[in-house]
């Protein structure tokens, strides 16, 4: 059994090392060239499980919750919450931004695996092994 203070420093660095995941992951995005982002490559395309769209608004009922989450806009900001035009620039920018929004949240689902990492090393084990 962990010991009250072991458990409070092991949420606080794990607290601490989220917060730090996403800085880095922001700073990537901010910095990382556009064509990083080209929307013709793989991770950017879609996959057959997401069915059209199906998946995200039958199963994860996005277009409840999507609204009551914060957008990062920059300064001269680029808002994805609706099309403002439909010139060849601005679509661009669009699908620019997206594929952006799409890499930070895959860069960010490895917070999970991140966290486990860290608690067996701030444990002083070894995270287990699947068994062969």
């Amino acid at each position: 059994m962990l010991k009250s203070e072991n458990l409070s420093s092991e949420i606080a660095i794990s607290l601490l090392f989220v917060l730090m995941w996403h800085a880095i992951i922001f700073i990537f995005c901010k910095t990382l060239s556009n064509d990083f982002f080209n929307y013709d490559k793989y991770i950017y395309k879609q996959k057959y499980w997401e069915d059209n769209g199906f998946f995200y608004s039958k199963r994860l009922k996005i277009k409840v919750w999507k609204d009551l989450l914060p957008q990062y806009i920059s300064r001269n900001g680029f808002s994805k919450k609706s099309l403002d035009s439909l010139s060849i620039e601005y679509l661009d920018m669009f699908i620019l931004e997206t594929c952006r929004g799409e890499w930070a949240h895959r860069g960010c689902m490895l917070i999970p695996l991140l966290l486990c990492l860290l608690a067996g090393l701030f444990r002083g084990r070894q995270p287990s092994r699947p068994l062969s």
